[in-house]
C-alpha cells in the first residue's frame, strides 16, 4: 500500500507497538489477577499511551514506513528478521502460559 499510495501522495505506515500501558488489562479474565499484577507479567517494562502517541506521531512526520517502538520492541524486530523463527518458543510460552491462566480464571468463576 505504501508504494502504491505514494504514485498519487498518499503515505502509509505500519505501526508495531510493543507493550504500551492501556485499560487492556483492567478488564483481562486472568487468574483473578489485577492490572497490576497482569503488568506484572509482562517481561519488559511498559510504557505510556502518550509516549506511544509521540512515537506514533514522530514516525508519520518523518514518513517511516514502519513505527516500532519502544526500543525492547524494536531490538525484538531485528533480532527476528536476522533470526527467523527463533523467538517462536519464547513467543509460544508466552501465549500458551497467558491462555492457562485464563482458562484458570473462567473455570474458577
Amino acid at each position: 500500500m505504501r508504494y502504491e499510495g505514494a504514485a498519487v501522495g498518499v503515505r502509509v505506515s505500519v505501526v508495531c507497538p510493543a507493550f504500551v500501558q492501556t485499560g487492556i488489562y483492567d478488564a483481562s479474565l486472568i487468574a483473578n489477577a489485577s492490572a497490576q499484577e497482569m503488568a506484572a507479567r509482562v517481561p519488559f517494562k511498559m510504557i505510556s499511551a502518550e509516549r506511544a502517541a509521540r512515537a506514533i506521531l514522530r514516525g508519520v512526520r518523518r514518513n517511516r514506513a514502519a513505527i516500532i517502538f519502544p526500543f525492547d520492541g524494536r531490538m525484538f524486530w531485528r533480532f527476528d528478521r536476522l533470526y527467523p523463527g527463533l523467538l517462536a518458543s519464547l513467543a509460544r510460552k508466552t501465549v500458551s502460559d497467558f491462555h492457562a491462566a485464563r482458562i484458570d480464571k473462567v473455570a474458577g468463576a
